[in-house]
């Protein structure tokens, strides 16, 4: 079972920290939808790349981003 609870806890701890970057691996896209409607309700800049992601929309810098969703 998927530990969303803790994980999206974790992800509003550095989210209070608005100097923190961070990067986000995780294996299953369900927590991935968690985290992403967790940092879209909170209006955080994010990239998230998972395999429907295309390469021309996977942005190859941004200085504003602080958090980048990686899908393994």
């Amino acid at each position: 079972m998927l530990q969303l609870g803790p994980v999206k806890e974790y992800v509003k701890m550095l989210l209070e920290n608005a100097d923190v970057k961070f990067i986000v691996f995780a294996h299953h896209r369900v927590m991935l939808d968690s985290i992403t409607e967790q940092l879209v309700d909170n209006n955080v800049t994010f990239i998230r790349i998972d395999g429907s992601t295309l390469a021309v929309d996977r942005p190859v810098a941004e200085q504003f981003i602080r958090i980048i969703l990686l899908h393994q």
